[in-house]
């Protein structure tokens, strides 16, 4: 250190050092910006303005220092960030990149910096992410086309002319959603009959009667909750080639929820229709506008007809956006069923077709107090208890459902109003023309309510692509083996797997040694040998999903850019490449990554479970061969308790580690070898 300080270092070049300076300077310019910024706009704006800050490139095209922006227009960046809807209004000293182009010709044009949609989407991530999602919508419009904008429906016309009778249709449905009530309205208007059949483990026998009976009749032939028995799907493609002659007007609809083990076959056949539900209060409202049937807008001659009809979607539409809130919606979960909205109209068109007495105008005197409370208490709200989402409700429908629809400035809220026509192509596009993206605030909830939704629905939508992607090229497994060799190699890589064990015997075993005296570990015991016998069927009936799913590809490579394949098919293509365990089997057993060691595993705990049945005094237990030893224990506690009459809040278990006995080592080596200075496991 002392020649250090003594010997000089080379002398550093003179514009080496003003560029040094000058990073210095800049660097403290920019940090007292930062500072200036959080004490007039707060710390969230500063943190934006630091992350696009000076010299910060959020996309490929630079950005003028957002912060300098921020102090040079204060006021006008305070009032956009005080706008309830600043996407609506130009951003401070800004300006798109379409903008611009759009206004080359224009003299007046104010100048700023061109900023294109994609830095602008990012700016509102940072300054107004409570807007970020109505913004990005509008991105997705500027560079998709506004058409990507517009809600997507299940149109079963258009299924009915895109098939033929050999074709199943599968529709792909959730729990809220009732599809079938969709496809019997359209039916009903092509004077075709409708039947419906669920689908059950104990209704197969039915089922292949009505297969091979209806195909040949004028008829559409609905399946429901296919996913409750996918065994019976799998037989689909083999029942749909043996039936006879088709109808030409004959369609097999079949509904199901989404489930990792549909067959393969069966889609293979079909034509695979999702109708998801929509997002969005303007999406709701158009889809249940498009359902409705165009006969119904002239049912009745009334013009106070339309404005209820309308009125009765709109407050419909309102309760199930609501739901999608959670929590923060409704104090309880509430099914407003399609049903229930049918139900409304069908009263109301009822009501006002029965009301013969009129006023001085020669407008019916409808007795809306009547109308609000059973809407209220019997069609919408019939499966309201809480009486904080009752009062919710009442409040909506004396708001909506009232004489004020009469006038024709009436707006349910703003920029909310009326139809100016009663066709219904004029209807759908009113409803259109609803602003997009209100959420919260149409129904006064707070901005962390769609927050909380739009996060939700991000980490479902990556989920889902997780589940759908197509695997990578470095991800293939033995490209170069055919289909035969693969089936080779999964059965040679799986042939020491244990036999699935007796459970009718096991459980009368268990029964008769340990049922007397030791009823707790009796029941231990037979959970645990059940769920030694779901995870070998898992394991046996993955095998066999991934053999019939490349059965017919030349070879693996082909198979797997051919479709996308689930999780199931990739781990089981990771264990043929690697030799390791699948995520999915560790989930439900022993986090062993090690094939042959987790067959091993499997293995020996089975034998243990069986020993232990037969054994009517066990001396000791293996705690690793349980695949649930933590209620072991908890279970021996009790009645170590119960027969010692301890309370079982006062008594403690003591782990003390030492050499194993002879039966257990065998099974603690499983795990590990202990080493000498270790000792086995206590």
């Amino acid at each position: 250190q002392r020649i250090a300080k003594e010997v000089p270092g080379p002398a550093m070049p003179k514009e080496q050092g003003n560029a040094v300076v000058e990073r210095d300077t800049e660097k403290e310019a920019r940090e007292a910006q930062i500072r200036e910024v959080k004490e007039i706009f707060g710390t969230q704006v500063a943190k934006a303005a630091t992350r696009l800050g000076a010299g910060c490139k959020i996309t490929p095209f630079e950005v003028r220092p957002l912060a300098l922006s921020l102090l040079k227009h204060q006021h006008a960046w305070k009032a956009w960030l005080a706008n309830p809807h600043p996407e609506n209004v130009a951003m401070p000293d800004y300006m798109t990149q379409n903008t611009v182009v759009r206004a080359k010709s224009d003299a007046s044009q104010a100048k700023g910096t061109v900023l294109h949609p994609l830095q602008r989407l990012m700016i509102f991530r940072w300054l107004r992410p409570d807007r970020f999602p109505v913004t990005a919508r509008i991105y997705a419009a500027e560079v998709l086309g506004p058409g990507v904008l517009e809600p997507c429906t299940m149109d079963v016309d258009d299924l009915y002319k895109r098939t033929d009778p050999a074709t199943p249709i599968v529709i792909i449905t959730s729990k809220e959603q009732h599809v079938t009530d969709t496809i019997a309205a359209v039916a009903s208007r092509k004077h075709i009959p409708l039947k419906c059949a669920p689908i059950a483990p104990g209704q197969r026998a039915a089922l292949r009667k009505i297969m091979f009976s209806a195909p040949g009749e004028s008829m559409w032939l609905v399946l429901e909750n296919g996913h409750l028995d996918i065994p019976f799907l799998e037989s689909m493609p083999a029942i749909m080639q043996s039936v006879g002659p088709t109808h030409p007007h004959f369609r097999l609809f079949i509904t199901t929820e989404m489930h990792p083990q549909f067959p393969a076959t069966l889609v293979d056949i079909s034509v695979v229709q999702n109708s998801a539900q929509p997002t969005g209060f303007r999406a709701r409202l158009y889809t249940s506008v498009k359902w409705l049937d165009p006969a119904l807008m002239d049912a009745v001659a009334e013009p106070e007809w339309a404005a209820l009809l309308y009125s009765t979607l709109y407050t419909h539409a309102m309760l199930r956006e609501r739901a999608e809130y959670g929590a923060r919606g409704w104090s309880e979960p509430h099914d407003f069923h399609r049903r229930d909205l049918l139900d409304s109209i069908s009263f109301l068109r009822d009501t006002i077709a029965g009301t013969s007495s009129r006023s001085a105008s020669g407008r019916i005197q409808i007795p809306w107090r009547v109308v609000q409370g059973l809407i209220s208490d019997m069609m919408l709200g019939g499966s309201v208890r809480d009486p904080h989402d009752k009062q919710i409700l009442d409040n909506y429908v004396q708001r909506f459902i009232t004489p004020r629809l009469l006038d024709p400035s009436y707006e349910f809220s703003p920029r909310h109003a009326l139809p100016k026509g009663q066709e219904l192509p004029l209807v759908m596009r009113h409803v259109l023309q609803l602003p997009e993206g209100e959420g919260c605030e149409l129904f006064g909830l707070g901005l962390g309510a769609d927050n909380a939704r739009w996060r939700a629905e991000a980490e479902e939508a990556l989920q889902v692509f997780g589940r759908a992607r197509k695997v990578p090229p470095e991800e293939f497994p033995a490209v170069d083996m055919s289909a035969p060799q693969l089936v080779a190699t999964i059965q040679h890589r799986l042939q020491t797997m244990p036999q699935r064990p007796d459970l009718a015997q096991a459980e009368a075993d268990a029964k008769a040694t340990h049922g007397a005296k030791a009823k707790w570990l009796e029941t231990f015991l037979v959970q645990e040998i059940r769920h030694l016998a779901r995870l070998i069927d898992q394991a046996t009936q993955a095998v066999k999903r991934f053999e019939l799913t490349i059965g017919r590809a030349e070879s693996v490579g082909a198979c797997f850019m051919a479709r996308s394949v689930g999780e199931i098919e990739l781990e089981l293509a990771h264990v043929l490449a690697n030799g390791k365990t699948p995520g999915p089997w560790q989930l439900h057993s022993w986090p062993i990554d090690n094939l042959a060691m987790w067959i091993t595993q499997v293995t020996r705990s089975l034998e243990h479970v069986e020993s232990l049945i037969k054994k009517k005094h066990p001396p000791e237990f293996w705690l690793g061969g349980f695949l649930n030893p933590m209620g072991f224990t908890r279970l021996y506690m009790q009645h170590a308790c119960r027969t010692k009459g301890i309370p079982l809040h006062s008594a403690s278990m003591s782990i003390d580690l030492g050499h194993a006995p002879p039966a257990v080592s065998r099974y603690a080596s499983v795990e590990r070898q202990p080493s000498s200075a270790e000792g086995g496991a206590g």
